[in-house]
């Protein structure tokens, strides 16, 4: 698998009408032999690469990149170079950079920062064909997509318009529900995505050498939430104290089936292991509780 990626940079002055943000619109193109193809039980594709080897187009991805730096160096503020280009990055503006904004979610990225760099990778869309989804492609596609264009970066936000199941596809990896409904994101402070190749046109979630990926888990029966892994039977761990009754089925993965709704809670970048969380009332949690 490999992106091909298209980009226009215009040769006139940096300001808010161009050279703050880079777009880039990307191909996800899948090569190999005719036996591959079949093998996986995808349909062979007529056209060839460069290389001799079948390629099919599996999906398409759009990515901005916010260069924070050339706006510090600029007369220009940051909310006049997201406001500028779109309501979707003024959007992204108000929820993740503004100073001022909820949670004090800016702060508590750029106190995590580890370099004097601040940019932004804002991931727009990931679109896999129907035939390639369920094999982990939204992932790999994410992880290559942050490694080339987000060298640098602090934060990547991710648009999955409440499309719970384009963001389910991401947990694995890292994101997180973020403070703005339908935007999830990925503090590169704390982690970087890990993906390895596990067939052909198949990937899955590999946790790094230094990182461990960690999911939110809340208890069906005191409401409490805490860290463990992704994917793995976890139980709450004021059961295992005595203090709740319980049991390893009562421990929902959030981001994933019933535990899926979250806009009636407080944005997850604020959340403690520890906290307590209202109950759900019919399958979504009750904001009044």
């Amino acid at each position: 698998m490999y992106l091909l990626a298209t980009t226009i940079v215009r040769l006139t002055d940096i300001g808010v009408d161009c050279g703050y943000i880079t777009g880039y619109s990307i191909e996800v193109l899948v090569a190999g032999s005719q036996g591959q193809f079949e093998q996986a039980g995808l349909c062979v594709p007529q056209q060839t690469d460069d290389q001799g080897d079948l390629v099919a187009e599996a999906g398409k991805a759009i990515v901005d990149r916010l260069h924070v730096s050339l706006v510090d160096e600029g007369e220009d503020s940051l909310y006049e170079a997201c406001d500028a280009d779109s309501s979707q990055w003024e959007t992204v503006f108000a929820g993740f950079l503004c100073e001022d904004g909820d949670q004090g979610f800016y702060q508590e990225i750029s106190q995590t920062a580890d370099c004097c760099s601040r940019d932004v990778l804002l991931i727009h869309d990931i679109s896999v064909k129907p035939e390639y989804q369920s094999r982990g492609l939204e992932m790999a596609v994410a992880e290559r997509i942050i490694e080339t264009f987000g060298s640098g970066c602090d934060l990547v936000v991710y648009n999955y318009g409440g499309q719970t199941n384009e963001l389910e596809a991401l947990i694995p990896i890292g994101f997180r529900p973020g403070p703005i409904q339908g935007h999830a994101f990925l503090n590169l402070n704390h982690q970087h995505p890990k993906v390895q190749q596990d067939g052909f046109c198949k990937f899955v979630a590999s946790p790094g050498d230094d990182t461990e990926v960690q999911a939110w888990f809340w208890c069906l029966h005191c409401e409490h939430i805490w860290l463990g892994s992704p994917g793995g039977v976890e139980q709450c761990p004021r059961a295992k104290r005595g203090e709740c009754d319980g049991s390893p089925i009562d421990a929902l993965e959030v981001g994933k089936g019933k535990a899926l709704p979250l806009q009636h809670w407080p944005p997850i970048s604020c959340w403690n292991e520890g906290d307590k969380l209202p109950a759900y009332t019919n399958g979504a949690p009750n904001a009044s509780a």
